[in-house]
């Protein structure tokens, strides 16, 4: 087993030797197991491991940014030689700022490595998916499907800014779809960093519930519709938001919050924050990709948008400082955090007299990322809201403005939990979310 920093220290100095001002080098050391299961059972469980490395270099503002898999010294000799090469046939970047000076100082985060999870058996990774798959089946479902990933990470940081860093991180994930028929089903997932706090029993009675719930549904007319999403369904949404707020996306056109800095995007209510340091949080870490200790950062505060997302290099363009989200070349959230409400789901369904109930979401797409414009398609179970009652609904379209939607939230639920998914790739932590006024409209071909 190779020694990470041994050959990141020798990576760097050859970088540097070849010319480069600036050198950010992270190692990742992997290791996980996957389950997966159709019609109620395993059919697979693999066992993987690797081994990787991002080696970021600037030439005179010539920025290369790659990765290498294999560390014989002949690939390494190579690969610098290649960066070298490449750097030569680049422009340079006349707005680059370099990366973050240290040494600085990390303290540890709470409940983010369990070395339960690092120690799991393949038993007890049965044990679990069945939990889940008899839990959707006990609640009505007939068929089930999805998937169990349980996964250690170890990760090393070395920079020429003098930074050097190393950390261990853990993550289990379950995703369950439940199928009643053709036309009921349920999902639902949990992702959690702690074994204790992965409960994929529940998880698989949510599913299972849902698709017993889903049964026989009708189609409905278009129009203005109040709406409420599950967690999992505004999660989807609200990792947009998130990624939305990386000043790189507001300067390149792909943010819909240009120049609203201090504006009124949300009610009063409404709180968002990154937060690299959240106890438990899949997103969390002792610092950023070019060392930076992580931060909590109030992006929206009472409605208000309070901050952008910053790496060194645009905050020092920006003349502001970093929120510690680099991304080298764009920064990124780390944990989006919609702040609970204090109302419980049910008031929320009996607060809205005809709406729609959303559990699920795919196919999230933007027609105008500049103004916000999108569209996306309900999944799984769906259900007209009249008079608190539910009633399953098929065949719809939800096609809006993401500016919109913020500003028509009506209300937020207390039941926040944190979010993966297949249309969720950073760890969102939301409620359930009422929204005023949004439009329904039929999928092409419905």
């Amino acid at each position: 087993m190779i020694e990470p920093f041994a050959v990141l220290e020798q990576i760097r100095d050859a970088l540097l030797k070849k010319g480069a001002q600036e050198v950010v080098l992270a190692f990742t050391r992997g290791r996980g197991k996957e389950l997966k299961f159709v019609n109620n059972k395993i059919i697979k469980i693999s066992n993987g491991t690797s081994e990787s490395a991002s080696i970021f270099a600037v030439f005179d503002k010539k920025i290369v940014l790659t990765n290498i898999l294999s560390f014989d010294p002949e690939n390494i000799k190579k690969c610098i030689a290649d960066i070298e090469a490449f750097s030569k046939h680049l422009e340079p970047k006349p707005d680059y700022f370099g990366i973050a000076k240290g040494p600085f100082k990390y303290s540890s985060i709470e409940n983010i490595y369990d070395p339960k999870i690092s120690e799991i058996s393949e038993k007890e990774i049965l044990e679990l998916a069945g939990q889940g798959i008899d839990a959707a089946l006990q609640e009505g479902a007939k068929r089930t499907g999805g998937i169990l990933e349980i996964g250690e990470e170890e990760s090393f940081l070395l920079t020429s800014g003098d930074v050097k860093a190393t950390e261990k991180s853990t993550s289990a994930y379950f995703s369950i779809r439940a199928l009643l028929d053709k036309t009921a089903s349920g999902h639902a997932t949990v992702a959690e960093t702690n074994l204790q706090k992965f409960d994929t029993a529940s998880t698989g009675h949510v599913a299972g519930k849902f698709s017993k719930m889903a049964k026989g549904p009708k189609k409905i007319e278009p129009g203005k519709y109040d709406v409420l999403f599950s967690p999992l369904a505004f999660a989807a949404l609200l990792e947009f938001i998130g990624g939305a707020l990386s000043i790189y996306n507001v300067e390149v056109g792909l943010s819909p919050f240009a120049n609203k800095i201090g504006q009124q995007v949300a009610p009063k209510f409404v709180n968002l924050y990154d937060d690299g340091r959240l106890p438990g949080g899949l997103g969390s870490g002792i610092c950023d990709a070019e060392g930076v200790p992580t931060q909590r950062t109030q992006t929206i505060g009472a409605g208000v948008l309070k901050s952008y997302l910053y790496n060194t290099s645009y905050a020092k363009k920006y003349n502001t400082k970093s929120t510690a989200n680099a991304g080298l070349i764009a920064p990124r959230p780390t944990n989006i955090i919609l702040e609970p409400g204090k109302s419980d789901v049910e008031d929320l369904i009996k607060d809205i007299k005809r709406g729609i109930y959303i559990t699920n979401l795919w196919y999230t797409r933007f027609q105008n990322y500049f103004t916000g414009d999108f569209s996306t398609i309900p999944r799984d179970a769906t259900f007209l809201i009249e008079n608190g009652e539910l009633k399953p609904i098929k065949e719809i379209r939800l096609s809006d403005n993401i500016l919109k939607l913020l500003q028509n939230i009506s209300g937020i639920a207390r039941d926040q939990r944190q979010i993966l998914s297949w249309e969720v790739g950073t760890p969102t932590w939301c409620s359930h979310v009422a929204i005023r006024d949004l439009d329904i409209t039929k999928p092409v071909g419905a």
